[in-house]
């Protein structure tokens, strides 16, 4: 077994529980606002999506021992990224959103399943720096926000 093995479930494990949530909210509550911040469901799977987007756009960067561009410097900061992704969503119907949601994480998965082990091996630094691009974008981010939306749903119910 490879370490892309491994962190397929990893992304998958953490899918489906973001996922499982989102499906309990019904059609209607995925744009209402004020779930998270002043996101909707449906503003969140942008977030999402986006950051799945951006490790792949990451991944051969890393892959070639290449810097990252920073937030600061390209959008003045993450908060600044992730406004301007919500602002370039703004008006998407929701099919088309809830469709880029789950695209996003299958390139997402078809890109770390396209990881030879050649291209780590011997690579520590590399193996670490992917690994940790992969769970700040992927995964770690599923359960941060797979925590939040119970929060809110118990907070106003």
């Amino acid at each position: 077994m490879f370490l892309n093995d491994a962190w397929i479930r990893r992304v998958d494990s953490g899918w489906q529980e973001l996922l499982a949530t989102v499906k309990s909210y019904p059609p209607e509550e995925l744009t209402r606002p004020n779930v998270i911040g002043a996101w909707s469901v449906k503003d969140l799977l942008v977030h999402i999506s986006s950051w799945e987007t951006e490790f792949l756009q990451a991944m051969p960067l890393i892959l070639a021992d290449q810097r990252l561009p920073r937030y600061s410097t390209t959008y003045g900061g993450i908060d600044a990224f992730n406004a301007l992704v919500q602002e370039r969503a703004k008006g998407l119907p929701q099919d088309e959103v809830l469709r880029a949601f789950a695209q996003s994480h299958e390139r997402l998965v078809a890109a770390i399943r396209s990881l030879a082990p050649a291209l780590l091996q011997g690579r520590p630094r590399t193996h670490q720096r992917l690994a940790r691009r992969l769970r700040q974008d992927t995964y770690g981010h599923y359960a941060e926000h797979a925590l939040e939306l119970p929060r809110w749903r118990g907070a106003n119910s």
